[in-house]
């Protein structure tokens, strides 16, 4: 999700990896470049779909993909022919959530059909598949003040290893229903994610000490930690690791130069590495790996872009991988049941935002929703004790409010929260004449455009997308209209809809991603970021509809906002380069203005840009004309922002809305459940 920040580039501190043989690359003789497909984007943007509708299809319908799974180039291949064959075959009409009008674009039906579909999935989820799941008792495991969590579960079920931050913290073994916890470590780093060794003797963690990251295993009496890798300033998918069935060997991410982070095995005997997973160039990268307890597969998931991923599996044996669900939605932890047949993972599908699923592997069946789990519940473990299963889980209740901070040069000026929830409300923007704000939140249940008063009253939802990724309100110059991005069919565009309420309006409908919409000073144009030319830049299209979208960047183009005298368009490049740059809005010679300006904290002006900079120390910068000396404006009281983004500056340049973590909770919870057949 564009909100929630970025993920910055870990540095390899350790040796070479050697990388596994790769054969089966699936080359057809006799077939020129021009037929041959090599990635899963070429065959999307080829059927005009996006890359998760296309695997469904493979999955589901038969598409002809075929798998490489030693290639080094990627993972499948296909052929034109052959596409064109299996189209020309195929007979679909439009998804029910869609219609196609006189233009040919897409268009949502009304939002309350769909919020109505969407309750029935949810009550349909857990039939799907045959069985019946009761949870019999939950119970809070933990409870201090402190971060508690990920647990794991011993292989036997009788004991839960769990990490507390803080001071007092390290990682501490319990009792899986209750009982005097054990502390095993206890450092000033940040010791996360223990995972039990399937005979029950060692944990292996990841230990955060300053920038650093490091794989260990400890004893689970007790004893001097073992270092197995260690990195320097890794991402955010260095944040789990799994032992193989045997015990050994572990599963983790691992940066492979400059590309997506893909998944690798390390013998523990040798140190050997060996590269296991492939994601597609341009994704994030696979992790949260989990190992089936027959030794045959591995489950993780694959971000395809910011926060969005899906549940993957693949063969230990072959690298044969396909996806179990393609909602390209948050997905956050997996765990195998003893059976090896079923897996229970966190997902916000549906827009059941936290909660617990159990999917089998084989077959094609829906994930059933583990109803008896509210929201917010991430990092499963798994064990059978008797005739139940048993679940470990953290349950994190995040609460981010907009804050309010008006005259901030004066003294004493202090924020205010705006509409205050208990849930996390992100990506604000002033109206042009300043009397409203829009904002995405999740306050519903689901994450939604959100209208309120300048001063947070009568806070309404505009939307009610169910399950889709929404994200970016702006405001039309006149105020009558929003534009925003959600996710139709697994591809996210552009859309309009009235700020009164009413239908919504496609704008865009390619294959690509396309994200951080605004509009021009005259309401006639929307600026917009887009990947359709092979990279991320700038483009833009005319509000009403109709024509072809004009790229305006050719060096990177991440979100862009117009001066408000009309003559500039200002934007940032990507997400791991600050800065700010410009170019005529009828486009033009491209000029850096301003270091250190990060996407989602900055906002134009009455004749200056705005922005929030985080060194030295957090505080309020002003670039005034746009292109001069900056300056500083005030500190930030308060400077806990988080990955929090979206920073809105009123036009008068007095008055400046943003996001900021107010509490986070997390606990440790145990639940039991019955499954029958």
């Amino acid at each position: 999700m564009d909100t929630f920040g970025f993920i910055p580039e870990g540095v390899i501190l350790t040796t070479s990896i050697s990388m596994a043989n790769r054969e089966g690359s699936g080359e057809r003789t006799g077939e020129g470049p021009q037929e041959r497909l090599e990635s899963w984007k070429q065959i999307a943007d080829y059927l005009g779909k996006g890359v998760t509708t296309v695997r469904r299809w493979e999955r589901e319908e038969g598409l002809p993909v075929h798998r490489q799974e030693h290639a080094l180039r990627g993972s499948v291949v296909a052929y034109r022919s052959e596409l064109d064959a299996w189209r020309a075959s195929r007979t679909a009409d439009p998804p029910a959530a869609v219609r196609s009008d006189n233009g040919g674009r897409w268009a949502l039906v009304a939002a309350g059909a769909i919020a109505a579909v969407a309750v029935v999935l949810l009550a349909l989820a857990s039939r799907r598949s045959g069985s019946s799941i009761h949870v019999t008792r939950v119970i809070t495991l933990a409870g201090s003040p402190a971060a508690e969590g990920p647990p794991d579960l011993s292989a036997d079920g009788t004991r839960v290893a769990y990490s507390v931050a803080g001071p007092d913290g390290g990682l501490f073994i319990q009792p899986a229903l209750g009982g005097m916890a054990n502390l095993i470590t206890g450092t000033t780093s940040h010791d996360q994610f223990p995972r039990w060794s399937p005979d029950g003797k060692t944990i292996l963690f990841w230990r955060a000490a300053g920038p650093q990251r490091e794989l260990m295993v400890i004893p689970a009496s007790g004893g001097q930690p073992r270092l197995l890798l260690r990195l320097t300033s890794p991402p955010q998918l260095a944040k789990s690791a799994a032992w193989t069935a045997d015990g050994h060997a572990v599963v983790f991410s691992y940066p492979d130069g400059d590309g997506p982070w893909p998944l690798f095995r390390m013998d523990l005997t040798t140190g050997t590495r060996v590269r296991l997973t492939y994601p597609p160039k341009g994704s994030v990268g696979d992790t949260a790996p989990a190992c089936s307890p027959d030794g045959r597969m591995f489950s993780f998931t694959r971000y395809h872009r910011g926060s969005e991923g899906d549940l993957f599996v693949s063969s230990f044996e072959s690298g044969i991988e396909r996806s179990l669900t393609n909602d390209s939605t948050y997905v956050d932890g997996n765990a195998w049941e003893p059976d090896s047949e079923h897996i229970v993972f966190h997902s916000n599908r549906l827009g059941a935002a936290g909660r617990l699923w159990r999917i089998a592997v084989t077959g094609n069946q829906e994930p059933e929703l583990i109803a008896g789990v509210d929201r917010d519940a991430t990092w499963p473990s798994v064990a059978r004790v008797g005739p139940r299963l048993r679940i470990a889980f953290q349950r994190t209740a995040t609460t981010v409010n907009i804050l309010r901070w008006d005259d901030p040069s004066q003294p004493g000026a202090q924020p205010a929260a705006i509409a205050p929830s208990n849930f996390t409300d992100v990506a604000v923007q002033y109206s042009p004449d300043g009397s409203k704000v829009a904002f995405v939140s999740n306050r519903g249940g689901n994450r939604e455009i959100w209208l309120a008063g300048a001063d947070g009253s009568s806070p309404r939802a505009l939307t009610n997308l169910v399950g889709a990724q929404t994200d970016s309100p702006r405001w039309s110059p006149d105020g009558s209209h929003i534009v925003f991005t959600t996710a139709v069919d697994d591809n996210r565009d552009v859309y309009i809809v009235p700020a009164a309420g009413g239908p919504m309006r496609r704008l865009t409908t390619e294959p690509s991603e396309e994200g951080r919409p605004s509009w021009s000073r005259d309401g006639l144009w929307i600026w917009f970021r887009s990947d359709r030319s092979g990279s991320q830049q700038i483009w833009k299209t005319a509000a009403a509809g109709g024509g072809t979208a004009r790229q305006m960047t050719s060096a990177g183009g991440y979100e862009a906002f117009e001066s408000l005298d009309g003559r500039w368009l200002y934007y940032t490049r990507n997400r791991l380069q600050p800065g700010l740059w410009r170019i005529p809005v009828e486009g033009g010679r491209e000029e850096l203005v301003a270091e250190r300006v990060r996407e989602g904290w900055w906002s134009p002006a009455k004749a200056a840009i705005f922005y929030l900079r985080s060194k030295p120390g957090l505080a309020l910068w002003r670039l005034p004309d746009g292109a001069g000396e900056p300056e500083r404006v005030a500190d930030v009281p308060s400077p806990d922002l988080g990955a929090w983004t979206g920073f809105s500056a009123r036009g008068d340049g007095r008055s400046f809305l943003y996001s900021q973590t107010v509490s986070s909770i997390a606990d440790v919870h145990v639940l039991e459940l019955d499954i029958q057949p």
